[in-house]
């Protein structure tokens, strides 16, 4: 499913070694590893019930807060900017 134009999101449905997934066409990359793919085909990818592949589409930005600030904050000290 997309949450948002830019994220991709495959959830791991049961205990397989591997999931096939359709990546739309482009260029996309997943978001743990940084890896480029090139969409438009069905990839295949080993996965754990663990995991949930997530795929940014190139040319996104996502703002997320800084992993090692408070959560709780009532702001932001510190924006990051991951650039595909």
């Amino acid at each position: 499913y997309y949450c948002g134009p830019d994220l991709l999101v495959a959830p791991v449905l049961d205990d397989l070694d591997a999931r096939e997934i359709y990546l739309p066409p482009g260029i996309w990359y997943e978001f743990e590893s940084a890896k480029r793919l090139e969409g438009g085909r069905v990839i295949r990818r080993d996965v754990s019930l663990a995991e949930v592949p997530v795929y940014v589409a190139a040319g996104s930005v996502l703002p997320r807060i800084d992993p090692d600030g408070n959560l709780h904050a009532p702001h932001t000290e510190r924006l990051w900017l991951d650039v595909y």
